[in-house]
């Protein structure tokens, strides 16, 4: 089976994982069944050979189909460990992709603010002839090391752009371990959660 290039919505990489994940388990199953099938024929195949010679043909087939189906179990296990690899690095797009257009939405609010802000800020510059801006220690020169921190207000607009700044970091990482992080790190972030919204993207978005 292959995977669709098109990134999946995080429900349906969930389910493709779990489904991945399921067939795994049984055809892991179905190894250790095999393989108990086999190991009880071969301790008893003795005695039932020399109590029925004509039984060798039949009980050496029997060992010999069992063998085939347990290796074809484990390559079957090999298979669903590779596709359970992709279902989770394709779990980690799908996030991504999620997460990306959470930022999206936080960005565009963002700019439409500081397009809102500007145009204050031109008209009171206008009004009083001189130009305002909001106000950082960096407005004043001012050095941590040298004056002791200063504590202050970010407008909200910063908070926003910065909210979705972070997003995007968060995306940025999770594509990065679906393209070239190994497997135990690829697992290890599946097994995290999905970053909530903050107060500020719940608030500007509506996101719950």
């Amino acid at each position: 089976m292959k995977l669709l290039d098109r990134t999946p919505t995080v429900e349906a990489a969930e389910k493709m994982l779990a489904d991945a994940e399921q067939v795994l388990a049984r055809w892991s199953a179905e190894v250790e069944a095999k393989a108990a099938e086999l190991a009880d024929l071969q301790s008893r195949a003795g005695d039932e050979a020399l109590d029925d010679p004509g039984a060798a043909g039949r009980l050496a087939e029997t060992m010999h189909r069992l063998a085939a189906e347990q290796d074809v179990a484990r390559r079957a296990v090999a298979a669903a460990g590779e596709r359970l690899g992709q279902a989770r690095r394709g779990l980690l797009r799908a996030r991504a992709a999620e997460l990306r257009t959470r930022a999206g939405r936080l960005s565009k609010v963002a700019e439409a603010r500081q397009k809102r802000t500007d145009e204050l800020l031109a008209a009171l510059s206008e009004h009083e002839g001189a130009k305002y801006h909001p106000w950082s220690p960096a407005c004043d020169g001012h050095d941590a090391v040298m004056h002791g921190p200063v504590r202050y207000k970010v407008p909200l607009t910063g908070v926003i752009a910065r909210e979705a700044k972070r997003l995007e970091g968060q995306a940025a990482e999770l594509e990065r371990l679906a393209a070239e992080g190994t497997a135990e790190q690829v697992a290890a972030a599946v097994g995290r959660p999905m970053p909530e919204p903050s107060s500020v993207e719940r608030e500007m978005t509506g996101v719950r």
